[in-house]
């Protein structure tokens, strides 16, 4: 949705020749017990990944029993023998680690990453959880309240729903066509005997993929393995469904109703799978039409937006964007096209015009020229797949669990070998009119009778405890200062031949060229009232990459704010009002050419050069304009906004935080991890894991180097809703009667400390935490400064923040009917 698109823009600027990938050669050992293990040594950064999957899934599953593996996938991040009490996520987070998983149509995943050295916490964690997973019964009805929340969740989205209805209309009889989260009457009726019978009937060794990948030794890495695995009874695999999806001999159609303000479209096609002789030329037909992210399903892996020169990318007809989504799977899954149009468009003339586009591919050979920009394209997306150990991890145990690492690791060269010939071939042979599902979501309100559970491809459940001493990063990034005060930093990170070059600017009202393609915020880019500008290089361009920037700071100009009053979608409604009720207004830019407060490259460049070509190209630019103190205070203690007739209800809070002295701030992120971080916390162990009142909790720190704010938002069933607020303000207020424990600010305090070393991973989060620093310090902190820091806050500071932390603004979003 444009209007939300405020601080986040992303120029792709890749040109000239294809570069490689980096080749996935890990050591792959089979256990006795059926364990396949692959270990990938990365010694770029002091930090190790670990990706576990079970072959259960969407697939796995019968009529009638929707939602199980997601449901055994919920109940797995809450207690094993070992590690009883939501212990098997506390305790990575106070390793300050990650984790997560997701459970989609072939497979279950855990992944979680870590500092090195706690690669043996990780395993036990994993082994407990294959081998002694506790499931009691009286925790059953808290976690259905969660899986619950979460599907109601995916339900107030218009293209959620929709993929949900099409996907069921494009299989008839194969068990891909099931909604992965389970249909709503499935969940509701699902049972402790049949989640204990399903655990252990496919969470075994034999039906497992263990990933690691990271700055280990690899001999050393698998002792471990054996250690906590090989003990363990090896089971059998899971077979693949017997059911064949027969071809599909005509078009099939889906309408809904309750797009909002505007259409939603999609249409699917059958698409071969990962290890089908065609799928390398099916990703480049996806990159023709428009563009690819690569071959990756990640948990937030989302549908790619058509870029400009591709045939998606401008259809007319009223349409606003058009997306395409192709996943790797282990049998014949879907190719999809789907977008928005404006309510009035005429639908029959859109299906029209994208039908024009993909007969152009049946028909006739796609140009040479074309051809070629497609390629590359895809093959820098592989390039990025796996770019960081989580990257990588993924990718080997993904592709080993449905029967494709070896087409993965060829992909590139597969890739090359397509020819025109055979796109026209594939598309003539999969891209037909009649082969075809098609789905709208009308304009206006949902129908009240509707109540479409929803697909959503990942999920997660709760988090934290533990102490754990995290080794500092000693790679340290080049850095210089201009004279007109644009702070420039180099880190050379040479894993995948390519890189970024991140400038911000003061300011987040700002209009850029066409050809400059806007992308959503992120929570971790760099400041709520600055503008990350992020262009993408491949080795040896960044002089290509940095011309790019230099016109798009000079062709930039201000724009008016965005009109927010259509905005239909729950969580967008509510972020907003949280911030008009602290004042926390988008910034207009400094009057006049724009100055990067800072401008960061990373990736596979030389340091010095980087700066010296840097400091050429912007040294010149006028000083840098700081963006004026905006003070944050509660204007409004409370606001409720009605949007009847959605799926879910949502709560927030916000609340002015100090942006400095260093330490103040400190305090508040560790008074907010104490209270919420992400399932966990004094909040998430209650609400969440106890009560089953919420599904996630979404907690954050937003500064801008002088001004701060702290937030949590959460979604909430309206059958819940005043439970969960009752609920929600009796724990805030019980901070007043038992404030943080010692034990549990020190937790914070090795939290925060060992998530400095494991959360920027990629060279895009790594360039976004070094200019997030640059706006909040004026300078880059060494891991040892900033462990310093951390230590040095006493307890009593965070105690003392306690009257500050409850007293700030709470804003409601009620989807219940209205009163007549």
């Amino acid at each position: 949705m444009p209007a939300l698109r405020s601080a986040f823009f992303t120029l792709c600027c890749l040109a000239a020749l294809p570069a490689a990938a980096r080749e996935l050669r890990p050591q792959v050992e089979r256990l006795p017990n059926g364990l396949t293990v692959m270990i990938l040594e990365d010694h770029a950064q002091p930090l190790v990944s670990t990706q576990m999957v079970y072959r259960v899934g969407g697939r796995t599953e019968n009529p009638g029993e929707t939602g199980l593996a997601h449901f055994v996938e919920h109940m797995a991040y809450r207690a094993s023998e070992n590690f009883p009490d939501t212990d098997v996520v506390s305790r990575i987070y106070a390793a300050g680690g990650e984790w997560h998983g997701y459970t989609w149509i072939d497979e279950t995943a855990f992944f979680a990453t870590v500092p090195a050295e706690r690669l043996d916490l990780v395993l036990a964690i994993e082994a407990d959880r294959m081998a002694r997973l506790l499931l009691p019964a009286a925790e059953l009805e808290a976690e259905r309240g969660a899986v619950l929340t979460e599907l109601h969740g995916y339900e107030n989205d218009p293209a959620s729903r929709l993929y949900d209805a099409v996907i069921a209309a494009a299989f008839v009889e194969h068990p891909y066509r099931n909604n992965v989260i389970g249909w709503e009457d499935d969940v509701r009726h699902i049972t402790r005997d049949e989640i204990a019978a399903f655990y252990r009937s496919h969470y075994v060794p034999a039906n497992a993929v263990l990933a690691v990948a990271g700055d280990v030794d690899g001999r050393a890495a698998m002792e471990l393995i054996r250690k906590h695995f090989a003990g363990i009874p090896g089971g059998a695999p899971t077979p693949l469904p017997r059911s064949i999806e027969p071809p599909q001999l005509g078009e099939r159609r889906v309408d809904l109703q309750g797009g909002g303000g505007q259409a939603w479209f999609q249409i699917s096609y059958r698409a071969p799978a990962a290890s089908d002789p065609d799928y390398p030329a099916f990703l480049l037909l996806q990159a023709v039409l428009s563009g690819s992210s690569g071959a990756s399903f990640r948990q937030d892996e989302t549908p790619f937006t058509a870029r400009p020169g591709t045939r998606l990318h401008a259809v007319g007809a009223g349409v606003h964007e058009v997306r395409t989504f192709c996943a790797p799977t282990a049998l014949p899954y879907v190719f999809s096209l789907s977008g928005t149009a404006e309510p009035s468009a005429p639908e029959l003339r859109i299906e029209e015009e994208i039908e024009k586009r993909i007969a152009g591919l049946r028909d006739r050979p796609v140009p040479a020229d074309e051809l070629a920009r497609a390629r590359r394209g895809l093959l820098d997306a592989l390039m990025l797949d796996d770019e960081t150990t989580e990257d990588a991890a993924h990718q080997m145990s993904y592709y080993e669990a449905i029967g494709a690492f070896e087409v993965l690791r060829r992909l590139p060269e597969r890739v090359a070998a397509v020819t025109a010939e055979d796109l026209q071939r594939v598309a003539a042979g999969r891209l037909q009119p009649w082969q075809r599902t098609l789905g709208w979501v009308h304009p206006g309100a949902p129908r009240t009778a509707d109540k479409t559970p929803v697909l959503a491809p990942p999920p997660p459940p709760p988090r934290p405890a533990g102490l754990a001493e995290s080794q500092p990063d000693d790679r340290l990034p080049a850095v210089r200062t201009l004279r007109n005060g644009v702070g420039l930093v180099a880190r050379r990170l040479s894993r995948v031949p390519a890189g970024i070059l991140r400038l911000v600017v003061p300011g987040n009202s700002i209009s850029f060229p066409e050809d400059v393609d806007p992308e959503p915020a992120t929570p971790d880019e760099p400041s709520w009232r600055h503008t990350s500008i992020d262009i993408r290089f491949r080795a040896g361009e960044l002089a290509q990459a940095v011309e790019t920037a230099r016109r798009a700071l000079e062709t930039a100009k201000p724009a008016p704010p965005p009109d927010v009053s259509p905005i239909e979608d729950p969580e967008a409604r509510l972020h907003l009002a949280l911030r008009d009720l602290l004042g926390a207004v988008p910034a207009p830019p400094p009057s006049g050419p724009l100055t990067p407060a800072v401008i960061v490259a990373v990736g596979d460049l030389d340091e010095t050069a980087a700066l010296d070509l840097l400091a050429k190209a912007f040294g010149k630019l006028p000083a840098r304009q700081p963006l004026p103190p905006a003070p944050l205070r509660i204007r409004k203690a409370a606001e409720t906004i009605a949007l009847p007739g959605m799926a879910q209800s949502e709560i927030g809070y916000a609340v002015p935080a100090a942006a400095s002295p260093p330490s103040d701030a400190l305090a508040w992120r560790l008074l907010l991890y104490v209270m919420s971080h992400g399932y966990e916390g004094r909040l998430g162990k209650d609400l969440i894991a106890r009560r089953g009142l919420l599904y996630s909790i979404d907690s954050r720190y937003d500064s801008d180097g002088s001004s701060a704010w702290i937030s949590l938002v959460t979604g909430v069933n309206p059958d819940k809703l005043e439970a969960a607020r009752a609920r929600f303000a009796a724990l805030m207020d019980g901070l007043r009667q038992e404030p943080p424990t010692a034990a549990e600010v020190d937790e914070a305090r090795q939290h925060l400390i060992g998530r400095r070393v494991t959360a920027p991973m990629s060279d895009d989060e790594i360039s976004a935490a070094y200019a997030r620093e640059w706006i909040e310090e004026g300078k880059l902190l060494d891991d040892a400064e900033f462990a310093r820091r951390v230590r040095a806050v006493p307890r009593d500071r965070v105690l003392a923040l306690v009257p500050r932390f409850l007293a700030g603004a709470t804003a409601v979003v009620d989807v219940a009917p209205l009163s007549p």
